[in-house]
């Protein structure tokens, strides 16, 4: 009857008064027809959901960009830092407290980076918004951090490439020479073979090593599942390489007979140990995850790469005890890493091949990672025409870069590394609770921005000084050795 009579005053209804009686008519022939019931109760009920549904993502949110953060500072602090922290804080020291108070300062970092991620996806994007920020006081500077990010990030990508190709190449060179040419009866060949490596015609496997390469790089386009298997393979010989590796190392004690290291080894020792069983013992395999996983970073803690991660920090950990308890670790390191085809024996050829393997078959992934970093920021076209050729020239790109001798490399990489420490991992965090205003309690994050800003000019200015200073040295007490010759 209501209903009737709504509709008789809707018919004869002036302009004002229809609008208004057919929204009553809506409200009342409507499934409830309590106004307060239909518009608070269910707003409230939905509010709260949200709420819930925040909290969980938030939840979520934090703890991926805890893992990304975790992952990036221990993959840049150890894999280019380590080269610039003996030379500018730890040259000639021998105690402990200096290097644990560098790691204190690195975590706190951390915990800075964590915080104030803002839902950054990419580090050049934290590092824009970060400084553009109402409450920054550096907004005319972010560009110019945000493309020393990605030229850093980028040159080391490269390096690490670099390395991978070095180092397939010489595992598999040093297979075929003690399996073809070497000669027992000199025991002293191989370490005169190691060093002739350096000559260009002994790197005839480097182009080689880079076709294969250009298949494999197809991987990711055709499937990421295929990506992660062949990562996984790769990962999987690595722990056998390292497995065996320790195995030796433990089983067969060489320092008495060969008469090295009679005295003891000091922090900056250490480090030289700690560098070479990071690099030859093919620890870092991506060097820069994050900016490949983090397009997806709910699926990053999947990523092998962090599993890779876990793996470096043990062994190094492991390595840094065993140093500081023993006089045989720099023996051992450089037997087992770079010359452990001391013998024409099944084992060492074994484990070299392994090596190679690993590596082969976690390249792509790490080319993955230097791929995705230019491509979101060149916006290339998602045709896989364009992705596979990008990805191939990444491949010849780093070519000529592995034809480097490896101590200039090295020298290269320990002048990015100090750049990539000082600046992505200590002054763009220490500069945060600045630009943000958020200090902490009695101002903590301020002291700490302060002292890892201090820490990070003097690995700036230092590290990079002390690369040079050396590269320099050692080209002029470096001799030439006699060209090697297979026939």
């Amino acid at each position: 009857m209501d209903i009737i009579l709504l509709r008789w005053c809707v018919d004869n209804a002036d302009d004002h008064d229809h609008l208004q009686l057919q929204q009553l008519h809506r409200d009342m022939t409507s499934p409830t027809n309590d106004v307060i019931e239909r518009n608070i109760l269910p707003a409230t009920t939905t509010t709260k959901r949200q709420r819930a549904g925040d909290e969980d993502s938030g939840g979520s949110a934090a703890s991926v960009g805890f893992v990304l953060a975790l992952a990036y500072f221990l993959k840049v602090f150890i894999g280019c830092g380590i080269y610039a922290l003996p030379e500018v804080t730890l040259y000639g020291c021998t105690e402990l407290w200096l290097l644990s108070f560098v790691y204190a300062i690195v975590a706190l970092c951390l915990y800075i980076l964590i915080t104030n991620a803002n839902g950054s996806k990419t580090y050049p994007e934290f590092v824009q918004k970060t400084f553009d920020s109402g409450d920054g006081g550096f907004p005319k500077v972010s560009k110019v951090f945000r493309i020393s990010v990605i030229i850093l990030g980028f040159a080391f990508s490269i390096c690490v490439c670099s390395v991978y190709l070095i180092f397939i190449a010489t595992h598999v060179s040093k297979v075929i020479f003690v399996s073809i040419y070497y000669d027992e009866s000199n025991p002293f060949e191989l370490i005169t073979f190691v060093k002739r490596l350096n000559d260009l015609e002994c790197r005839w496997s480097i182009p080689v090593v880079a076709i294969i390469l250009l298949v494999l790089c197809f991987l990711p386009i055709w499937s990421k599942i295929a990506l992660y298997i062949v990562a996984s393979i790769g990962i999987i010989c690595q722990l056998l390489v390292i497995m065996l590796a320790l195995g030796y190392v433990f089983e067969h004690d060489n320092v008495s007979k060969f008469g090295l290291l009679n005295k003891k080894q000091d922090i900056t020792t250490i480090f030289i140990s700690q560098s070479i069983a990071t690099y030859a013992g093919e620890g870092i395999n991506l060097i820069f995850p994050l900016l490949a996983a983090m397009k997806e970073p709910d699926k990053f803690i999947g990523c092998p790469s962090l599993l890779c991660c876990g793996v470096i920090t043990v062994k190094m950990v492991a390595i840094i005890f065993a140093a500081a308890g023993g006089q045989k670790l720099h023996f051992y390191l450089h037997l087992c890493r770079f010359q452990m085809l001391y013998y024409n024996t099944v084992f060492e050829k074994v484990l070299k091949l392994l090596a190679a393997l690993s590596l082969m078959c976690t390249y792509p992934m790490q080319l993955d990672a230097a791929y995705h970093y230019i491509a979101d920021e060149v916006n290339i076209d998602s045709k896989k025409a364009a992705q596979y050729g990008l990805r191939a020239l990444l491949v010849v790109v780093t070519v000529p870069f592995a034809l480097i001798p490896d101590v200039y490399l090295i020298y290269f990489m320990g002048i990015i590394g100090s750049l990539c420490l000082s600046f992505l991992v200590l002054i763009v965090p220490g500069l945060i609770p600045f630009c943000t205003k958020n200090y902490g309690k009695i101002y903590w994050m301020a002291i700490l921005g302060v002292l890892a800003i201090i820490i990070g000019i003097l690995i700036f200015f230092g590290g990079t000084l002390a690369m040079v200073i050396e590269w320099h040295d050692y080209d002029s007490r470096s001799i030439s050795l006699p060209k090697i010759d297979f026939q």
